[in-house]
């Protein structure tokens, strides 16, 4: 019965204390409440509080569109729990929440935690609601005893009773989920349990003696108490219990209220007794001794700021108390006796706290959307609101009352509530002229005296992307190596922008890169050259960059001009205009006179362009030119083509590069001629000028040829020949291009035997030049003369001049050729008879006159071999007519005279039945000429056969004498 009392008293104070934290709830206001269970995930959602509490109806759509929401945390350490979303209003949880470690939920059927959360609508709007979150239980902690074995003393006198008392399990859950059950895992012990559970979660097990007990049968016994809680399936925790049989304290002490409400002002004396606590203990003894102290398991400043008297139950002040409105502080005390083991019992302390003391104002910063500090943006229009304060004084009348104005050149307070304010943009914003500014918030109260608190924070000014990046310089000149390595670095652009953070980071890219590859690191704005560059194709290159920020809306650029000049390395021989070169110059140039100019050409650059001209070998002594370093080349003496028409040489251009670069190039000077050789004769000269004709000679016979030479060339050296003497003009003509001296008509009687001729050679140049001689022509009666003069001596002289000319050689022995066979004169003997007696002598026969002597043919060869050795007169061929011929051997019709092969001549009449008669002779054809002489007195005595022309007069060559030739007269 007294085990039913007491549990019916606890469950009392229970209902009692619940009902009293219900009363207190309901006193609480609130706009939006939710329920979650404890440990949920990170980021779980609770509700969402634009959609669950109506402020669409108090704005626009524009607005309503551009919700901030804001979690206030300062002066409320439970916010951390959770998290908002600044744009959506989406509440979830932040952090890991543990129900049973919450003070807050510490002892209470319902864990609510309170939240203040911030609207703001884009510029003067806002609102603050309360929003409450009830957590509840789950089972996620099992029963645990505080040791793992405990012994117990039972009188072996007990039966059907409790005998003793064990500290229970502890459960950190709650309600349900916390201890509701024990029992003894052994089946066959003689005991049995009552449990008793407490306000504050605690709970006294009682060991029920169910059988008599022998202690000197059995003296200890170890028993299983295992605790359960309420969860399905339950959680278990286990003790160890070491029953000794002896005799136990089975009365429990007793409060005499099951709880107690007592109400202090918070400037009490220190160490004043706030209220005395009394139990009384049916038992005796030490059993029935009672002493009193707090429970261990109290909220954390419990045992700070009260202290009991073990011994009179004076429950103490031992700290300031503080005034928090609406919070009431709850002191769990325990009365035990001194009973082995002890017994104790608990009662609950109500204590209210008055205001009486006038307290400075507490403010509260609330940072908006969510931020560690105050940021707005450069761009924020005046009115915006950048957080939230709240005054907290929970002094009552006067001192309650206050009062916050805001100290900065940009920023006010406007206030919201009785309490709370918003702090606006005051003037515009330029992050720029100032990044950061300093907000100072003083509230006062109407105290007497009156206390000030103050507190500042910065607001930071966000970046709005409002300037443009600038690069350091407008333009950058650079230099650069030729023939470079792709990749190789040229310079480095920058570019700063006065913005911030993404704004003003700024990216570099090439916007003109000139038609060639360029690079540029969009980060470094180092530019990079990946094209081999060739000075002489460029030697300078502009480039157009542009940087550009980070702007998210807006990207905003600047731009600037790279020079680079390409330097030049000596990569570039010279080159000639032309793959050689030809020039010509005339004969007797005066010294110093240009001859022509080389030309090369180096695309290089300075010394390394620089081109000078030198011979490629050292000239001989006689080389008549001179090379200047410009390339001009000048006569450097006298030039006479006659010794060298030409000049062959090479010539080097090397540039005046570091490691110079050379081209050589042949050049060809051609000598013109100049008319300065007069002709020379050959035939006839001072030694050599007399021909002998004969004077039978006919009309347009060639008599002989002048031949002449002349050093020069081309016109220069072109000859024509003349007869300036007027008196034999009649006579004789010459051929101007060939020199041949034509007779023009026969000789007569009246003209000399000898002519002295003036010949004229002259060159065609244009200042001709020419030469004169003498042509002696003697003639002859022989029929059979020398018409060129000495042959002998004009071979030896074409030998002499074949050795002198070696050079022109095979065109000076074809001249001589030429001129040999045309000085061989044709000759012609005049028709006569040869007499032939048998005794070898010969008689001339008449010579008949005039136009009765018939044409007669000798083939005959002039050479000059078969004269050697014979006099004049075998040279002379004497005349033997058909008339001789018929007289002396009595022929009458026409006579044959004919030389056979066999040696012998003969004679012959050819009659109509060309029947011949011949008359034979042995001698060989030159003895013959030996056999019948001219009779000088013949020649005389016959005068006019000299002086009377021939008709039809030829002269024939004299062919070889062999032995197959003969001599035919008709």
């Amino acid at each position: 019965m007294e085990f039913k009392t007491s549990t019916v008293s606890r469950l009392s104070n229970i209902l009692l204390c619940l009902v009293s934290l219900t009363l207190i709830h309901a006193m609480t206001y609130s706009d939006i409440k939710y329920t979650i269970t404890e440990e949920q995930p990170i980021g779980t959602h609770i509700g969402t509080i634009k959609n669950d509490f109506d402020i669409r109806s108090t704005m626009s759509q524009e607005e309503y569109n551009n919700l901030v929401f804001s979690l206030f945390s300062t002066g409320n350490p439970y916010a951390a729990l959770f998290k908002i979303n600044n744009r959506t209003g989406d509440l979830a949880v932040g952090s890991r929440i543990d129900r049973d470690t919450l003070p807050i939920c510490t002892f209470t059927a319902k864990c609510i935690i309170s939240l203040d959360i911030g609207v703001q609508a884009g510029g003067a709007f806002f609102r603050k609601l309360k929003v409450e979150i009830e957590v509840e239980d789950i089972n996620d902690n099992s029963p645990s005893f505080s040791v793992r074995e405990v012994d117990l003393r039972i009188s072996e006198s007990t039966i059907g009773r409790s005998s003793a008392s064990i500290s229970g399990a502890l459960d950190s859950d709650t309600v349900i989920f916390s201890v509701t059950n024990y029992r003894i895992l052994e089946l066959d012990t003689p005991f049995g349990i009552q449990f008793e559970k407490f306000v504050d979660g605690s709970s006294v097990v009682n060991i029920i003696v169910l059988k008599e007990l022998d202690r000197e049968l059995q003296d200890l016994y170890t028993i299983t108490l295992v605790a359960e809680d309420g969860g399905r399936p339950a959680s278990t925790g286990t003790l160890l219990v070491n029953v000794i049989i002896t005799d136990v304290n089975d009365n429990a002490p007793k409060f005499i209220q099951s709880s107690y409400n007592i109400t202090v002002k918070e400037d009490i004396e220190l160490n004043s007794t706030i209220l005395t606590l009394s139990a009384s203990d049916a038992d005796i003894g030490e059993n029935g001794e009672i002493f009193y102290r707090l429970s261990a398991h109290q909220a954390e400043n419990v045992p700070m700021l009260f202290s009991i008297d073990p011994v009179s139950g004076n429950l103490s002040v031992v700290d300031q108390l503080v005034y928090v409105p609406n919070e009431i502080m709850r002191v769990f005390v325990e009365a035990s006796d001194k009973g082995i083991p002890p017994k104790i019992s608990q009662t609950i302390v109500y204590v209210h706290i008055e205001d009486s003391n006038n307290n400075p104002p507490q403010i509260n910063i609330n940072i908006l959307a969510g931020w560690d500090v105050a940021r707005v943006s450069e761009f924020a229009n005046v009115g915006t609101v950048v957080a939230h304060i709240g005054v907290v004084d929970d002094d009552t009348g006067r001192n309650g009352i206050v009062t916050c104005t805001g100290a900065s050149d940009r920023f006010g307070l406007e206030r919201l509530d009785v309490k709370e304010y918003k702090v606006v943009v005051t003037k515009p914003l330029d992050r720029e002229l100032s990044s950061v500014h300093v907000v100072n918030v003083f509230c006062q109260d109407n105290g007497v005296p009156s206390l000030i608190s103050s507190r500042r924070f910065t607001v930071e000014i966000l970046d709005e992307n409002d300037v443009a990046p600038r690069f350091t310089q407008g333009t950058y000149f650079a230099k650069m190596e030729e023939n470079n390595q792709i990749g190789d670095l040229i310079t480095r652009v920058s570019a700063e922008d006065l913005d911030k953070g993404i704004n003003a980071k700024v990216t570099y890219t090439i916007i003109d890169n000139g038609g060639l590859d360029f690079k540029i690191n969009p980060e470094t704005g180092e530019i990079s050259a990946y094209v081999t560059l060739d000075r002489e194709n460029v030697s300078r290159v502009i480039l157009k960059v542009k940087a550009m920020d980070g702007g998210t809306n807006l990207k905003l650029t600047g731009e600037a001009t790279v020079v680079i000049n390409i330097n030049d390395q000596n990569d570039n021989a010279p080159t000639f205009g032309e793959a050689s070169y030809n020039f010509v110059v005339e004969e007797n140039t005066s010294i110093g006179s240009k001859v022509g100019n080389i030309i090369a050409k180096d695309p290089d650059n300075g010394e390394n362009g620089t081109v000078l001209y030198s011979l490629h070998s050292s000239p001989t002594s006689y080389f008549p030119f001179t090379l200047f370093r410009n390339g001009t080349i000048v006569t450097a003496k006298e030039i006479d083509r006659e010794i060298e028409s030409r000049y062959d040489f090479r010539v080097v251009a090397s540039d005046q590069g570091r490691d110079p670069l050379r081209s050589v190039v042949s050049v060809a000077v051609s000598v013109t001629d100049q008319n300065d050789n007069q002709p020379v004769f050959v035939f006839p000269r001072e030694e050599n000028n007399t021909v002998t004709v004969s004077y039978f000679a006919l009309p347009n016979t060639v008599l002989t040829t002048v031949t002449a030479n002349d050093a020069d060339d081309g016109q220069n050296g072109r000859l024509f020949y003349t007869i300036i003497d007027n008196n034999v003009t009649d006579i004789f003509s010459m051929e101007s291009e060939t020199g041949n001296i034509i007779l023009m008509r026969k000789f007569t009687s009246s003209d000399p035997i000898m002519f002295t001729i003036k010949v004229k050679v002259e060159d065609k140049g244009l200042s001709r030049l020419s030469s004169t001689t003498y042509l002696i022509i003697s003639l002859s009666q022989d029929h059979e003369v020398n018409q060129g003069g000495d042959n002998n001596h004009n071979f030896l002289i074409a030998i002499s001049l074949s050795c002198i000319t070696f050079v022109l050689s095979v065109a000076i022995l074809l001249v001589i050729c030429l001129i040999r066979r045309h000085d061989k004169l044709k000759s012609k003997s005049p028709k006569g008879y040869w007499l032939e007696t048998k005794s070898g002598n010969t008689t001339p026969g008449l010579i008949p006159k005039g136009d009765e002597l018939k044409k007669a043919n000798f083939p005959l060869e002039h050479d000059s071999s078969s004269n050697l050795g014979k006099s004049k007169d075998d040279v002379q061929a004497p005349l033997f007519s058909e008339e001789a011929c018929k007289i002396s051997n009595g022929l009458k019709g026409d006579t044959v005279l004919t030389r056979h092969d066999s040696g012998h001549s003969s004679c012959s009449e050819q009659r109509n039945n060309s029947d011949r008669i011949t008359i034979s002779t042995h001698q060989q054809p030159y003895d013959l000429v030996r056999t019948i002489p001219m009779e000088v007195s013949l020649v005389r005595s016959n005068e006019q056969l000299w002086t009377k022309p021939y008709e039809q007069q030829s002269i024939a060559r004299r062919v070889s004498s062999s032995p197959a030739s003969h001599y035919s007269i008709t």
